[in-house]
């Protein structure tokens, strides 16, 4: 399994030889070190996405599980940088303080567990961000101790591991002049065999991976929303559970993958670094979108190229690939991604018809028949779009991107209140999606329901504090009510 890395853009030299992570894609270890390491409003989103998703589980009869694993600065207070060793608490528990208790979610936080493992072996490694293979399995332990009470799984014990020190340069000790090393400890487990992992490669960074295990006992398939931190944490799960599906790296929650695999228990393993980070659940691109496309085909190879260009060049993307566009039309999963690519790239005629392609492939599949709205809008077809928008709420119901979009598309044919009665019907089952709320607040505004649009877009501003349309929607309902 690839571990999944941004680049570290510094490192801070800590005492006994400890390094720790300094900066890295938006992390700062002085902030995390702070009294106040977690924004008030991104603790908000988190527990209004975090009680969405126990909703969810519950009507599936699904365990899930939010496993926090601790950073070195939380486990090893006593070795940062004296400038730094001025920490109050760690963030993992002021995140867990905010959450309380929410129906559907169990949490585990092994901070004790990992601060009582120290003395023998290192349960993280000195010269990089992550803990060593037995630190994970420190949080392994801890974590299936919980998740046991939950669902049944064959746990892997402490006699069936051999450890061995192999020195290592780590993400952190090879920046530095000259680089460190360190002797680390390397698990061999003894038990039970993985059998050999099926990947999924999606755009960037993002990686599936799908292993399984026999003699586990009771066919049990665990399905992990996972950082890199699951690198040293996979093959002990891997031996608990006949089967295992990771999918990362991502702090969302694919539904469609919930649904589609059939998980007896879902956890979300989450960095404590990364809580300060909030990452919707409600987007476009399902399961499939991500990791079902065939990117390895020297088709496909063209096809990620351009999907990598995207963000910084939309046409230079769409000139890779457009002499190829009708070789992708037989592909459900490479005329989405085509179809995006040519969408931003305003190539709209292009996009619509690859979009149908996706649609006539794969006519269940959520993200498909949403691009295809977008699109068929993008045309001016609206009635088809809000045909396509309607079918993408009853595939993937859970998705509150598609419920906005539903909305949007009713809208543009006229049906305001029957935009109204969708838009409400959504938020009876989903409150972490703010667009969904400022559009309830347009158009009870628009019916002269002035106190239900100021309740609804008081919803959306206090999920997104800094939405300049929702700041503005909120003056103007703000002003009806004053001249009421």
């Amino acid at each position: 399994m690839a571990e999944l890395r941004g680049a570290v853009a510094s490192v801070e030299q800590g005492l006994n030889g400890r390094l720790f992570l300094g900066r890295q894609d938006g992390f700062d270890l002085e902030q995390f070190c702070g009294g106040e390491p977690l924004d008030r409003d991104i603790l908000l989103r988190w527990r209004d996405s975090l009680a969405r998703r126990g909703q969810e589980m519950v009507k599936r009869g699904i365990p899930y599980v939010f496993f926090i694993v601790p950073d070195a600065p939380s486990v090893y207070p006593e070795d940062l940088p004296r400038s730094l060793a001025k920490r109050l608490r760690p963030p993992g528990e002021v995140f867990l303080e905010a959450m309380g208790d929410i129906e559907g979610v169990t949490f585990v936080y092994p901070l004790a567990e990992l601060r009582g493992a120290k003395g023998g072996l290192e349960v993280y490694r000195k010269t990089d961000s992550h803990w060593t293979s037995y630190g994970s399995y420190i949080g392994y332990r801890s974590l299936m101790r919980v998740a046991g009470q939950l669902v049944h799984h064959a746990p892997v014990r402490a006699v069936d591991l051999q450890f061995s020190l192999r020195k290592s340069y780590g993400d952190l000790g090879c920046q530095m002049q000259p680089e460190q090393s360190e002797e680390i400890p390397i698990s061999s487990i003894l038990s039970r065999d993985v059998k050999a992992a099926r990947q999924f490669d999606g755009v960037g960074r993002l990686t599936a991976t799908e292993s399984s295990c026999d003699g586990t006992g009771v066919p049990r398939k665990a399905l992990f929303f996972r950082d890199s931190f699951m690198t040293d944490l996979a093959p002990y799960v891997a031996r608990s559970f006949s089967d295992l599906l990771t999918i990362g790296s991502t702090t969302r929650v694919l539904m469609d993958a919930v649904d589609d695999w059939g998980a007896h228990l879902v956890v979300s393993e989450v960095a404590e670094r990364k809580l300060g980070f909030y990452e919707t659940d409600h987007q476009l691109e399902g399961f499939e979108a991500l990791y079902s496309v065939d990117y390895k085909s020297v088709l496909g190879k063209r096809l990620l190229q351009a999907r990598i260009m995207l963000a910084s060049d939309p046409a230079a993307a769409a000139s890779l690939i457009r002499d190829d566009a009708h070789q992708f039309g037989g592909n459900a999963g490479q005329a989405f991604s085509a179809a995006l690519v040519f969408e931003a790239a305003g190539l709209i005629d292009l996009a619509d018809d690859l979009a149908r392609c996706a649609v006539r492939l794969r006519p269940s599949q959520g993200s498909y028949l949403a691009l295809a709205a977008r699109t068929s809008l993008a045309c001016g077809q609206t009635k088809q779009a809000a045909d396509f928008a309607e079918a993408s709420v009853i595939a993937a119901p859970f998705n509150g991107y598609f419920h906005e979009l539903y909305v949007y598309c009713l809208l543009q044919i006229g049906k305001q209140a029957a935009a109204l009665k969708a838009a409400e019907t959504a938020l009876a089952h989903m409150e972490d999606h703010p667009n969904l709320f400022y559009w309830a607040s347009v158009l009870h505004a628009s019916a002269t329901e002035t106190e239900m649009a100021l309740s609804r877009i008081r919803c959306a501003t206090k999920l997104d504090p800094v939405n300049p349309a929702y700041r503005e929607q909120l003056l103007r309902v703000c002003d009806s009510v004053a001249a009421e």
